[in-house]
Order: C-alpha cells, then structure tokens, then sequence
C-alpha cells in the first residue's frame, strides 16, 4: 500500500474509453487533462483487452507525486491503481510525448508486478521489457502494423547504440546486479525479445498466453517466473519454445532475424 501525503486536487476526466481521475496539487489546464487522460485512458483499455481485465478495474488514478518520494531520473512509477508522475513530469508538461510514453510503460506493471509479483530475475523482462514493449503495442492500437514495426526499429537501434557502449549482462539478472548501462540494455534486448515472442505465436496467442498467466495468477502469492512463461506460450502456440527462449536469454546479442 501508499500513503501518499499532500493536499490534492481532485479532477475527473470523462474520455471515450472510460475516466481518469487526477489528483494534483494545483488545477490542471482542462486541454492537457483531456490530452494525457485520452491517451492514459486508451492505453489501459490496450492492456485490459491484450494481458487480460480484472473484476473491479477502477479508473486510472494520476497522482502528483510530491517531491523526493520518486527518483529524480524517473518521471512515473505505478502502483496498483493507477500511476505517480514526478514534479519533473509536470515540469515537461504530462501530455507530453516523453511523459506519455513513461506513464505506458510503467502502467503495464499494474498487471505484471501488482496483481501478478515477478521473480527479481524476472523483472527486467517481465517488467520493465515488457512496459517497453507495450507502448509498441499502444502505438499499433493508435496506427496499426507500421506503427508498431516503428516502434520495435526504435527499440533495436537504441539497443545497437546501447551496445555499442560495451553494456551486457546476463538477462536474466537482477536489476540491483546491474549497472544502469547494463540494465538499459537488458530492458531494451527483453523489449525485442516479447516482441519476437508475439511475432512467433501469431495470431494473438501471445496475448492468450499472457491472460492465462494473468487470470491463474492475480492475487496470489506465486511469483512469476520465466518457465512459467514459456509454459503458457508452449500451451497457447502447441509449439515447443526452448530453442527460442535458450538463444535470446543464454546469447549474447539479438539474433540476426
């Protein structure tokens, strides 16, 4: 739980796909209300349809956090209703691209990370790889197929650059083992790794496999690890995976497909 402390504004934003409610310290201009909570509100409803709904999914809260609760390099974290966005955010401006595109990658962990914990050696492919890869995700629901092929170039040339720099790791390492250069290849290699698994499955059976681990395992006590995965997209696909998951996890690098 949170204990958020500070005196808030409470501002509810009725969009197409459902509401978003705003707690700041001081009255949001009603145009970047309407902006961040189309777009927030958008990609909930994505996440909801691809990794599965709850029973009582209440609306998106958006929450200013007050200063020094977040780290100054973050400009949203998640908890389990909703998301803080740092005073660097507001600062940016939340409506946008940048702040925008945080906030979806840091909604994802509402699914994967509150009502399904991960494993520590789990959560840079679970978590932080694969918020990276949902705002891919969001961006197809926005612009269909070349909207998401855009999406996953953008991760690969991030990646090489990344590379480049001489960070890696094992991916499967803990992100407190990890250097921040380690870490920020390790979220980018997962990122392109689910997306490779999403294009093997075909056919929404990655998205199926997900909701499965999602609807066995929300609320409960398990945390999620990386067979577990495997076991759901072998069960969903009827194809065996381990050569896939042995070569992206055990190698060096992305393969050259």
């Amino acid at each position: 739980s949170f204990i958020i402390g500070g005196r808030y504004l409470e501002q509810i934003v009725l969009t197409p796909v459902g509401n978003v409610v705003f707690w700041t310290f001081r009255p949001l201009d009603p145009n970047v209300a309407q902006m961040t909570a189309g777009r927030l509100a958008a990609a909930s409803a994505t996440f909801a349809r691809r990794f599965g709904s709850f029973p009582k999914l209440a609306p998106p809260r958006i929450i200013e956090a007050p200063a020094g609760l977040l780290a100054p390099d973050v400009l949203a974290s998640s908890f389990p209703e909703g998301l803080l966005l740092s005073p660097r955010a507001f600062e940016q401006g939340i409506a946008g691209e940048s702040v925008l595109r945080a906030a979806e990658a840091e909604m994802v962990r509402i699914w994967f990370g509150w009502r399904v914990p991960l494993l520590p050696e789990t959560d840079t492919l679970l978590g932080r790889g694969l918020g990276m890869f949902a705002v891919a995700l969001v961006a197809e629901a926005r612009g269909g197929e070349p909207a998401r092929r855009a999406e996953i170039a953008r991760l690969l040339a991030e990646y090489d650059q990344t590379r480049t720099a001489g960070a890696e790791a094992p991916l499967l390492r803990p992100p407190d083992q990890c250097t921040p250069e380690q870490l920020a290849a390790n979220t980018l290699k997962s990122a392109l790794f689910l997306a490779a698994l999403d294009d093997l499955a075909g056919l929404d059976k990655f998205e199926k496999s997900l909701q499965t681990l999602q609807s066995a395992m929300s609320g409960r006590e398990l945390m999620l690890s990386l067979d577990d995965l495997r076991s759901s997209i072998e069960a969903a696909t009827g194809t065996p995976m381990a050569d896939v998951f042995r070569q992206w996890i055990n190698r060096p690098g992305v393969p050259d497909d």
